[in-house]
């Protein structure tokens, strides 16, 4: 693993053994505004341009130590950061800790399209999603057993 960024929203790494899979991890500091948001996906693209994102196996989101969003209208800011940091990148797994947070990123994954997310709550389901072991599901956000989330 090697970091390739460190803040106090999330930490950015390159895992595997050939690199290709690049995890961003929300850090237990909540969100307070949409410009921190915007930030992270500038700084995103910044560590992983686009060559690199269609390059990778995939990104993992994971969100396990991130607060729940308590502030009224960031769901709608999250659901854009969430798609704009995924963009260019084969595949996405989400890693959730608890079920209320994977209620969570399902109803946002709902508004954002999730085309080609899938939603985990293990660390190893999430490698085999990226590495192909594990078949997307058509449709927005898929959950722990590959169905499509239901509205």
């Amino acid at each position: 693993m090697v970091e390739l960024f460190r803040g106090t929203l999330m930490i950015v790494t390159r895992e595997g053994d050939d690199g290709r899979i690049i995890r961003v991890r929300r850090t237990t500091r909540p969100l307070t505004n949409e410009v921190e948001l915007k930030a992270l996906v500038v700084e995103l693209a910044r560590l992983v341009p686009s060559a690199q994102r269609a390059a990778a196996l995939g990104l993992i989101l994971d969100v396990r130590d991130a607060p729940l969003l308590g502030q009224q209208g960031l769901d709608e800011v999250v659901m854009r950061t969430g798609r704009d940091l995924s963009t260019g990148f084969p595949r996405t797994a989400v890693l959730v800790r608890t079920a209320v947070g994977a209620l969570q990123v399902k109803r946002i994954g709902r508004g954002a399209g999730g085309q080609g997310m899938r939603l985990c709550s293990d660390e190893a389901e999430a490698v085999a999603y990226l590495q192909g072991a594990i078949a997307p599901a058509s449709g927005p956000i898929t959950g722990r057993r590959g169905g499509p989330v239901s509205r």
